[in-house]
């Protein structure tokens, strides 16, 4: 049976109907893949290239604008997250599915969207890569922001309890150097634990050996590249200006890979957001700096 098949041609409008009532509405497509995926067998199915590509154009598109389509995929992701062969879909960097659903509660706070979202995260975070992911979008810190609200379901405090409990205890793994060198190698930077003030000014003392240099210039290589995108780019700059800041000879350092030369090119470019170029002139001031202080630079204007 072609399931995914018949829910990729739902996603469309027959060619020979000419109102939009002749085919399935997303809520209504997005409801059936949800009660479809409570059966083991099609929810298998599921665990495909294609049947992957389906629920990531919803989460990419109609589950920010609708909360109702929203819960009914993330219900689905919960369903999956059960099936171990669905891993290798939560695990890959280039979807960032953990992100994206994260994402949905920049638009929504609705209980039951809120309560599924966390059994998706419960259930990915025992696995060492979702571990990565959950990190990189910071889950602790959106974890507190959730605590504070009130909730009148009491399934939703008691899973913020679980996994503020289980984050807590693993911040120093999640916040550690390793995490930064696995972050580098791929060439994929995201804000987080280990791209924080905190971060460099407890950890500075670990980059002074040939590996924690190499670390560095591989930052610089890898992720100033032209292959990054800009938010890569972006966290680059930062990292490099907080090495600067609290490392011992940090400028000079950084004055063998052209790194002031680089930020200048990025502050200049039109092919950069505004973000890249923000984090560029911070870098950049830090790097001329002969002194630095947090308080010097927090009121400053870019």
């Amino acid at each position: 049976m072609h399931l995914t098949h018949e829910f990729k041609d739902g996603l469309k409008p027959q060619k020979n109907n000419k109102k939009a009532e002749t085919y399935l509405s997303l809520n209504a497509l997005s409801f059936a893949l949800f009660v479809l995926m409570k059966t083991n067998h099609l929810a298998r199915e599921f665990c495909n290239e294609l049947g992957y590509k389906i629920l990531l154009e919803f989460l990419e598109n109609e589950c920010l604008t609708n909360a109702q389509i929203a819960y009914n995929i993330v219900g689905c992701l919960w369903i999956l997250s059960y099936h171990d062969k669905s891993h290798i879909f939560f695990e890959d960097y280039g979807r960032a599915v953990i992100e994206k659903v994260s994402k949905i509660l920049d638009y929504f706070s609705w209980e039951k969207l809120v309560r599924i979202m966390l059994m998706l995260f419960d259930n990915l975070k025992e696995n060492a890569v979702c571990q990565e992911h959950l990190s990189d979008i910071d889950c602790l810190s959106l974890v507190i922001k959730l605590q504070n609200r009130h909730w009148v379901d009491e399934d939703i405090n008691k899973l913020l309890e679980k996994l503020f409990e289980f984050l807590e205890t693993n911040q120093k793994v999640f916040s550690s150097i390793d995490k930064l060198r696995n972050q580098v190698k791929r060439g994929q930077l995201r804000w987080g634990p280990c791209h924080t003030e905190k971060f460099w000014q407890e950890n500075f003392i670990l980059f002074d050996n040939s590996d924690g240099l190499q670390l560095i210039k591989d930052i610089v290589v890898i992720c100033l590249g032209e292959g990054s995108n800009d938010r890569t780019k972006a966290v680059a700059c930062f990292d490099l200006g907080e090495f600067a800041r609290f490392f011992p000879n940090g400028k000079q350092v950084l004055d063998t890979y052209n790194v002031k030369q680089k930020m200048a090119q990025l502050m200049q470019s039109k092919n950069v957001t505004s973000e890249v170029k923000k984090e560029a002139i911070t870098c950049y001031q830090k790097l001329l700096m002969n002194s630095w202080s947090s308080t010097d630079f927090k009121g400053s204007q870019l």
